[in-house]
């Protein structure tokens, strides 16, 4: 059922609800270091509404210093309603030092990295880890690659468009962005699109990772980063901005034959395990100084 609100108190010592006992607080609302909060959006405005009454509180909790770690639909507009209608969210917002359980493409950063700069970040971080861990040479190669191509999928105008960047140029490096601003990410003009899943199909293209004794590991590793690819992907998540549906629903039941391969060849701890090495890469990524900086 629904969480009662506070006003409504806490449990009496026969287990009855009772407005004269002080309820504990919920331990996803620390208000040092994580807050719901329901966000309205409609006609490009924005209102933040706190789902607990504190003071003092901003008028838009990113700007107060918080960041957004998940986003939730809670109502959409209907179809053919979407420039006028409103749209609701539940959002979990974290404080920085907090951040490194953020999903790793989603949570606005103040200065955003651009994706060239994210990538090769990541591709640096996964080359130390795998060649730490002493992997064998093909493995260690696989990783570097799949860290070099992930995100690929993120160089598209819906994308762009998606995380508010009003400067994107298709073909422009310099102006193609990894992750949001502070003004966060609109998930509905993404219509549900996964950028793993375009950045699976421009790697398939790949003649060096056509080639590659491990390419079913890349490419897997591409495409499960973000947990998807386990064994597949919905329809919503095609290309279909820059491939044909006809290379989209290949490469889908790609997707699920080769997880089935290497399922038998890593057995499912042992394949969860490589994934995690992308995935870390990310985050270290996402969270190094250095490229907050750029």
């Amino acid at each position: 059922g629904l969480n009662p609100p506070a006003s409504t108190g806490g449990l009496s010592p026969e287990g009855t609800l009772d407005g004269n006992v002080q309820q504990s607080n919920d331990v996803a609302d620390d208000p040092d270091k994580r807050e719901r909060w329901r966000l309205i959006e409609s006609n490009n405005e924005q209102q933040w509404e706190p789902l607990i009454a504190r003071e003092p509180r901003p008028a838009n909790p990113v700007h107060g210093g918080l960041m957004e770690q998940e986003r939730i639909a809670l109502r959409l507009p209907s179809e053919g309603e979407e420039a006028a209608g409103e749209s609701q969210y539940l959002v979990l917002l974290v404080e920085p030092k907090s951040a490194a359980a953020r999903t790793e493409d989603t949570s606005p950063d103040a200065k955003p990295p651009t994706l060239t700069n994210h990538t090769h970040r990541i591709a640096q971080i996964a080359r130390r880890v795998v060649q730490r861990l002493n992997l064998e040479q093909y493995i260690q190669e696989a990783v570097v690659l799949a860290a070099q191509w992930h995100d690929r999928g993120k160089d598209r105008a819906v994308w762009q468009r998606a995380i508010r960047n009003p400067n994107h140029v298709p073909g422009q490096d310099t102006t193609i962005l990894a992750k949001p601003g502070q003004n966060g990410m609109n998930w509905r003009l993404l219509g549900g699109y996964r950028h793993e899943f375009g950045s699976l199909l421009e790697a398939e293209q790949d003649s060096e990772i056509r080639n590659h004794p491990e390419r079913d590991l890349i490419l897997h590793l591409i495409a499960a980063h973000h947990g998807r690819g386990r064994p597949h992907f919905e329809r919503d998540a095609f290309d279909i901005e820059r491939f044909s549906t006809e290379q989209n629903e290949a490469t889908a039941h790609g997707v699920m034959r080769r997880f089935e391969r290497l399922q038998h060849r890593f057995g499912r701890w042992g394949l969860a395990w490589l994934e995690s090495l992308l995935r870390c890469a990310d985050a270290l990524a996402s969270e190094s100084q250095e490229e907050r900086d750029r």
